[in-house]
Parts: structure tokens; sequence; C-alpha cells
């Protein structure tokens, strides 16, 4: 019995040394884990405070920059990046300001190209337009100008400053016939036989009826190329040739071989003033200068097809069409050697651009000392419907088309007001008067820049598709293996 009681106290002696060693090899456990989270909340709190420090340095950098080489601190990585890619700041002979703008507008623009990061077609038209010193005021999307200036379209200094009013040359064909009475196919071909028998009286005249016997013949005998399906198998070639250059032929026909337009991808007359670009536009106009001293080129047009009407097309077209425009602008100017800062900004150059069934015009013109403004003038749909000729269509459309005229007329006014010396040579001989000075132009314009980025790789999406509608595949096929057998 003696013996069995031995053993039992040596089994719980046992069993109590046991638990007391887990309980001390617990608390050495519990307290290794303090000590590696006290290390690790250690490195915690240095990487803040190294972060801190680093804020602090950045925050001070102004001071830092400023102090003398001798006591100048150590700046952190991110901070010396940082100063290597300051924005530069910039200064213009202009005198306009915008609202919530310390600087003047041309200032900002130029500080605004450096800050644009090119990463399509739009974003390098806002680059190029404020690197060459142009604000568009009419544009106010994700991106533009006017959200980066955080400046509004409707801004009371941009309709005072910038904005340029035209007048409306309205078109009354009233008196060859009422096409706002056209419901259908019967009462369009009575207006249609109006429009035929009419005799036109005046150049006006001429050109109304035959707009108007075209437009309405198109829809009386030949509908189906007033559809959106027919239009969209047409390339823009196809538009131009069958529908737009009529219009415009027709248009500026009648004006005495004064206008010229070149049509088909061709190159401008000022394109070695273009710093290096080759610049090919759909449409050059070009009015003959006085007294046969050679042409000016005082508008561009673009089109594209229905299929390619995209915000690639768009962007880099107009691109095109302004840095052309400002060629064209500033070779106006050199040429009025007579004119005063007030004549200069009364020149606008037409823009247009087409896209599919719609015409967008704008203007280009100098508003103050090497500051450029695209203004967007008017716009209209090709009338290819009876709703579309009732609500106005046609009258938007021979409105629009006059408002080039005007700009055109207005260009060749002032050429041949400022651009000849009407001064007295006698006068001079016997020196009673001074030879006035000529316009020093060199203040008011500023060549065109480069910016046509050539690493955007949009070709997809600005070429049109290769898809034709027209393609009879058997055909093409036989046709290659008799060359083949050939």
């Amino acid at each position: 019995m003696a013996s069995k009681g031995i053993e039992k106290n040596a089994s719980i002696q046992q069993e109590a040394d046991s638990t007391l060693e887990q309980q001390r090899l617990l608390e050495i456990n519990s307290s290794i884990r303090q000590q590696i989270d006290l290390t690790l909340e250690q490195q915690r709190l240095r990487k803040i405070q190294k972060n801190l420090n680093d804020d602090l340095n950045e925050s001070s950098s102004t001071a830092s920059i400023s102090s003398s080489s001798t006591t100048r601190k150590r700046i952190s990585p991110r901070l010396a990046d940082r100063q290597t890619k300051k924005v530069k700041t910039y200064k213009t002979p202009d005198s306009i300001k915008l609202p919530n703008q310390f600087c003047n507008v041309g200032s900002n623009l130029l500080t605004l190209a450096d800050s644009i990061v090119v990463t399509g077609s739009k974003s390098n038209y806002f680059y190029g337009l404020s690197k060459n010193n142009i604000i568009d005021i009419d544009d106010d999307s994700i991106g533009s100008q006017l959200k980066l200036l955080n400046t509004s379209k409707k801004a009371k200094v941009l309709n005072q400053k910038f904005r340029s009013n035209f007048t409306n040359d309205s078109f009354d064909f009233s008196h060859i016939t009422n096409i706002n009475k056209i419901k259908n196919i019967k009462s369009l071909r009575k207006h249609l036989k109006e429009v035929e028998v009419f005799f036109p009286q005046n150049k006006k005249d001429r050109i109304l009826k035959k707009l108007l016997y075209s437009i309405l013949d198109f829809h009386s005998n030949e509908p189906k190329k007033m559809m959106n399906d027919y239009w969209k198998r047409c390339s823009e070639q196809s538009l131009i040739v069958k529908f737009w250059g009529y219009l415009f032929e027709v248009f500026f026909g009648y004006d005495d071989s004064e206008t010229f337009l070149q049509w088909g991808d061709t190159l401008s007359l000022e394109h070695k003033n273009m710093d290096g670009m080759t610049i090919r536009l759909d449409l050059r106009i070009i009015i003959s200068r006085m007294n046969d001293e050679g042409s000016l080129e005082v508008g561009t047009g673009e089109f594209a097809s229905a299929l390619t009407i995209n915000n690639t097309k768009l962007y880099k077209d107009k691109l095109k069409s302004v840095l052309v425009s400002k060629a064209h602008l500033n070779n106006i100017i050199k040429n009025m050697k007579n004119a005063t800062p007030a004549a200069i900004k009364n020149i606008k150059i037409p823009l247009v651009q087409i896209m599919g069934a719609t015409c967008y015009v704008y203007s280009l013109s100098l508003v103050d000392k090497k500051l450029y403004c695209m203004q967007e003038v008017c716009s209209f749909v090709y009338p290819r419907s009876y709703l579309g000729i009732e609500n106005g269509s046609l009258h938007d459309m021979l409105n629009c088309m006059a408002k080039i005229k005007s700009m055109l007329e207005d260009v060749r006014d002032m050429q041949m007001k400022y651009s000849q010396d009407t001064s007295s040579d006698m006068e001079k001989l016997y020196g009673k008067k001074k030879p006035p000075k000529p316009f020093n132009y060199d203040e008011y314009i500023s060549e065109v820049i480069n910016v046509l980025a050539t690493d955007i790789q949009d070709d997809n999406d600005y070429n049109e598709p290769e898809t034709d509608y027209f393609y009879d595949k058997k055909t093409d096929d036989s046709t290659e293996e008799a060359d083949d057998n050939e």
C-alpha cells in the first residue's frame, strides 16, 4: 500500500512539474511575441517618421532652393524629380485676362501646353492650339482649354474680347417656291416643277435655282440617295463628288473667277511656312489678288465619310485646318502693308469641316498681339428628308454658305484697301511729307509651330473601313484567276 502511495505522489508531482514547464514556455513565447510586435511597431513608426520628414522637406522646398549652396539641405528624391519637371512661366504681349486667372491669356495657353499630356487626337488638338497661342472659345468638353482654364464659354470676357459677330445674309426663295409646304412626294414634284420653270434675274437667283432644283430632284427622282444607308456606303470622295462638291461649286461658281476651289488632298501655298509639317487638305479656297498679283488662300475644308465619324477624325482634321489657317492669316496680314491694328482684327478665315451629312463652319481671327481665336460660326445638316426641309434645313444650309462667302469678301475688300500705297509720289519728291511707316506685323503675328504628333497610333479609327457595300466577291475572284492564268 505504501509503495502505491509513493507512486501516486510521484505521478502527481510529474504532472505538476509538466504543467509548470508548459506555463513557463507559454510565458517565454508571449514575451518573444511582445518583443517581435514591439520591433515591428518601431519599424513602422520609423517609416512613418521618414515619410513625414520627406513631406516636410517638400513643403519647405521654396526656402531650401533659395538658400545658399553652403546651407542647402539634401532634398528627397521625389522633390528632386518634381523640380526637374518644374512648369516654365511665359510672358506674351497680349493684354487679355480670363476670369480667375492671374496671367494674360497667351501666357496661360503656353503654360497649359506644357501641362497637357498627349494621349490621342483630342489632347493633341488642344496641345497644338495652346502651343500656337490659339484658343477655342466654343469647345468646353472635358479636356478642352476652357475646362482646363476653369472658364465658361459664356464668360463675359469671351463675348467682349474674342467673339465676332456675323451678319445673317438671309436667303429668301419664296419668290421661287414655298418649300415649307412640302409634305409628300406629290407636293414635292409640284414644287420641283415651279423651280424648273423659274427664270432667274440675277446671280443670286441662279444660285438658288440650281441648288433648290438639285436637292428637290434628289428627293423626287433619286430618293435612295437621301437614305442613311446610301450615305454610309459612300466614301469620303464619293460624298464630295455626289453632294458636297456641287453645293460649293454652285455657290462660289458665279464669282467672276475670283474664287477658286481646289479639291483633293493638295498642299497649301503656305506649306513652306508650316515649320516642316506637310499638311494636305481636301478643300482649299483661293481668291485672286488685286491687279493679278498672285493668289491668296483664305479658307480650308476637311471631309469625312459617315463611317469615320469619331473623335479621332474630328480633332485630327480640325487641327490640320487650324494650323494651315493660321499660316493663311499670317500671310494675309503680311500683305496688308498699310494695315492698322484694328483692321487686322477684323480678318476672319473660314474653316469648313464636314463629317457625313453634317457641316460645321468655324473662323480663325487675331484678337490681340500674337493671340488667335477659334470660333464656331454656324452649322447645318444636308437636307435629306421632307421633315428636315420643313424645319428649315435648306435655309440653314444657304445662310451658312453665305457666311463663308461674307468672310471671303471681307478679306478681299481689306486686301484691296490696305495693300496699296496711296501716298503722293510728288510730295515725297518735294519733301513735303515723309513716307508713312509700314505696318509692323511682327508685333502681332506668331509663326506656326509644328505640333503634329507622329507617335499617336490611332490610324484604325482614322482611316475609312475597307468594307465595300458594292463589292462582288465572285466577280473579283474570277478576275484574279484570269490574271493568274495570263
